[in-house]
This record gives C-alpha cells, structure tokens and sequence, in this order.
C-alpha cells in the first residue's frame, strides 16, 4: 500500500481531488476494498464481453484478461 508520507502532501492530494473529482479518502478506500474482493467476477465479466456483438474485439484485451484471470485463480491478485 503507496500512501504520500508527508501528512501535508497527503492531505493535499486528497483536497485536490475531492475538489475536482468529488473523490473522498473513504470513498476511494471503499472503491479498492470493492475491486479487491471482486476481481476475478469483474475481470471474467470483461473477459465474457469481449468480441461479442456490439463490442470491440481485440485479442491482447482477451489475452490480458485472461492472464489476469489465472494470476487470480493463482491467488496472487483479487479476492
């Protein structure tokens, strides 16, 4: 986990993109904690998407998924 050591910094970073982005600390620490421990559905859901009709069909985008897919699978990412 990367997080800005210098609490000033930090606590600027997050100023700036809530401001922007309406992005909070919380909210992007709710959003991870959601990615994480949907990963492989997420990751499957794209992989089934790909090259059907009405969507692109590119095959490094299946491979990478799919690479994705059995690193998960692995353990080593998601949830």
């Amino acid at each position: 986990e990367q997080r800005a050591k210098d609490p000033k910094t930090r606590a600027s970073m997050w100023k700036v993109l809530s401001h922007y982005f309406a992005i909070t600390e919380d909210v992007a620490t709710e959003m991870n904690n959601y990615v994480q421990q949907h990963f492989v559905d997420i990751v499957g859901d794209n992989l089934r998407g790909q090259c059907t009709r009405g969507h692109s069909c590119k095959i490094s985008s299946k491979e990478e998924l799919q690479r994705l897919l059995d690193v998960a699978s692995e353990g080593k990412i998601g949830g």
